[in-house]
């Protein structure tokens, strides 16, 4: 028996189908029983079909298991085992159902060739993870070179035989780097929400409480409100910590494979997961996969860089490089691809000539044959094959309908992996319109994938798509003028805000770069404001600076006000409290945050707030040996204390000026 994963709507309307074997079942019967608090359209319905269709390979034209009634619904044809209710019919297939193992069909591995050897070192390395020794291990490679293609074959082949708990993160372009722990709490999400996710989230409540706190929809409200009581002013530490004992246990009861692509736009915090991950001595078994190319980590001088080099020096890690296929190889998937044609040979080799085994390439130029086809023996076959990789996607692209190209355009505005409703937010077409052009081209594996529902907590719902590769992004970005990607990324930004609402703060980041890129500076400075706020609350200040800093640069561009005033003495003084907490108590760059906001202070006139300036001002000059201006600093704050008649004030004055004195030799009046 295959086992397969499936998102949870599509396992639920398959449970429905098979549960009414042989009958028609409507399709509002369907939609009323598996969303029954959300109003959803046939295309959410049709979708998860889709995805039933894909997993069990079965052809809609000629269906062996799921029929369509046209307009009125579906029907399970094949004999279910183990079902009271059964068809008789003996040319149908039977199909033994045991709803907690149908899982997501992966194709991709069809057309896999050339990995044999990248593929028995990683089993290698999934054995010393079985007998307890952890596992760190870096996919690399330039862009499409087939990291993704080599990490989805592995789990698949891995999926039946071990049954590991997986969890998958991705990094984003942009907004990722400043998303503390996104792809960590991504992976976290998929293996809660996985048919075993319940002992996973058990787990994580006894283990790391502050995690679960990151991924509401794992916990009911109670005991979400719970945890957070619990989890209050929890540590950066404590985090890191926490989630690496968790995993550690799960991993005693099923094995754990955590997997994070493209590694090279991660954020800092991630990097010192991995790193602790990488060198607890502990037993577990757990191998954690990541991907990144290498080109970009030296151009950024990514953190990642130095860590992995150390990790793989002292063996604690493990790089896998990836380069060109081998003749043979792409001789192979040629011939597999166009169905063993006698002229194959010639393609494989013109293919092998033109890309160099460059594996993305060569799938485009094989597609673009196939698609085409181009007569074996037709002199211009070279001069019908675009020669780079950029221009043969975009003449693939140029080949799709108008509307096709115009969905696409718009869904790299939106991101790599994009809500329909986001697309349909761009004004050319409805949600339905959309929703049936990104099924369609998903379908034939044209530039995107389906990834399941996207749920916004307005209720909106639809299908989820993600970029089949980050340069199909480019290429489409690349091809509308930069009013019009502006235009597209503040609709697109208002969109999701909108369909948030009061939980946009949680994507705070994503939006911060829609309206950044849209033109809006206010609202794309108060976005990096919270943004920040987000990384504090995760303990992750290094996130946090980076989107204070541009929340501040932003902020220079709006109308000098006594509002702005205030607006950049608030982010002065978390700018200069993470300054101090990354660099420490003598950074420069802290100093100078604490004497702007001091100058900010006096003008917008905020007492309370000033006491928190002259605080971080007198650490900063203590620190420094300037002991005295840190006694005048420190007089200040006792002073304002004074007539604000606030206690807690007056008690670090206090302690401030005993400190003060205490350093000048005046020990008498320091006590």
């Amino acid at each position: 028996m295959q086992i397969v994963h499936l998102p949870p709507k599509a396992l639920a309307v398959l449970w429905e189908l098979v549960s009414h074997a042989g009958e028609v079942v409507t399709k509002e019967v369907l939609l009323s029983t598996v969303w029954p608090d959300l109003v959803v359209t046939d295309g959410v319905l049709t979708a998860c079909v889709r995805d039933l269709r894909h997993a069990l390979a079965d052809d809609p034209k000629t269906p062996r298991y799921i029929a369509t009634v046209h307009r009125v619904g579906y029907r399970f044809m094949a004999t279910v085992s183990g079902e009271e209710r059964a068809i008789s019919d003996p040319e149908l297939p039977v199909v033994s159902v045991h709803a907690q193992r149908i899982v997501e069909s992966r194709q991709a591995e069809d057309f896999l060739v050339g990995r044999e050897s990248e593929f028995g070192h990683l089993e290698r390395l999934l054995a010393k993870a079985l007998a307890g020794q952890r596992q760190m291990v870096f996919v690399t490679g330039e862009a499409g070179i087939g990291k993704t293609t080599l990490v989805e074959g592995f789990l698949s082949r891995i999926a039946d035989r071990y049954g590991p708990s997986v969890g998958q993160g991705q990094c984003v372009e942009h907004y990722g780097a400043g998303e503390a722990f996104l792809p960590v709490i991504e992976a976290l999400g998929r293996m809660g929400r996985a048919p075993t996710g319940g002992r996973v989230v058990e787990i994580l409540r006894q283990y790391a409480p502050s995690w679960l706190v990151q991924i509401p929809t794992l916990v009911d409200a109670k005991v979400l409100d719970t945890l957070r009581r619990d989890t209050q002013g929890v540590t950066k530490g404590r985090m890191l910590r926490e989630l690496v004992e968790g995993l550690e246990a799960l991993s005693a009861e099923q094995p754990v494979v955590v997997v994070f692509e493209d590694l090279h736009w991660c954020d800092p915090s991630t990097v010192e997961w991995l790193a602790m991950v990488a060198r607890r001595p502990e037993a577990a078994r757990l191998l954690v996969l990541g991907t990144y190319r290498p080109v970009d980590l030296m151009a950024t001088h990514h953190p990642l860089q130095t860590a992995k080099q150390e990790l793989v020096a002292k063996g604690q890690g493990v790089e896998i490089a990836l380069g060109p296929l081998e003749a043979e190889a792409v001789h192979a998937f040629v011939d597999r691809r166009l169905d063993g044609k006698a002229a194959n040979r010639s393609l494989g080799a013109f293919v092998y000539r033109r890309t160099g085994g460059h594996p993305l390439f060569m799938v485009q130029v094989t597609e673009y044959l196939a698609r085409g086809a181009t007569a074996v023996g037709d002199t211009a076959i070279e001069q019908a094959v675009p020669q780079g990789l950029r221009e043969l996607i975009e003449a693939q692209i140029g080949r799709l309908s108008v509307d096709e190209q115009q969905v696409l355009e718009v869904a790299s505005v939106a991101g790599v992996e994009f809500a329909v409703a986001s697309v349909a937010a761009g004004g050319l077409k409805s949600a339905s319109a959309v929703e049936a052009v990104c099924e369609r081209l998903a379908r034939h594996g044209q530039f995107i994938e389906d990834r399941g529902l996207s749920v916004w907590p307005d209720g909106t719902v639809g299908g989820c798509y993600g970029f089949r590769h980050a340069l199909y992004l480019d290429v489409l970005r690349a091809r509308m003028g930069a009013g019009q990607r502006a235009r597209l990324q503040l609709v697109i930004g208002e969109c999701k805000a909108a369909g948030y609402g009061r939980e946009a703060t949680k994507i705070a980041a994503e939006l911060a770069l829609h309206f950044e890129e849209g033109g809006d500076v206010r609202r794309a400075m108060l976005y990096h404001d919270q943004a920040a706020r987000n990384a504090l609350w995760r303990g992750a200040q290094q996130e946090a600076i980076a989107h204070l800093e541009k929340a501040l640069k932003l902020l220079r561009a709006l109308e000098d006000t006594v509002e702005r005033a205030r607006q950049e003495l608030s982010l002065q003084i978390a700018l200069g409290r993470s300054l101090m907490a990354v660099k420490g108590w003598a950074s420069s760059e802290a100093g100078n945050a604490y004497h702007r906001a001091r100058d900010l202070c006096q003008r917008v006139g905020e007492p309370l707030v000033l006491f928190e300036t002259l605080m971080g001002l007198f650490e900063f000059h203590l620190v420094h040996g300037d002991v005295s201006v840190a006694l005048d600093l420190a007089e200040q704050m006792h002073a304002l204390a004074q007539r604000a008649a606030r206690a807690d004030f007056l008690v670090r004055a206090e302690t401030m000026l005993g400190m003060a004195l205490f350093y000048l030799g005046r020990f008498l009046e320091a006590q």
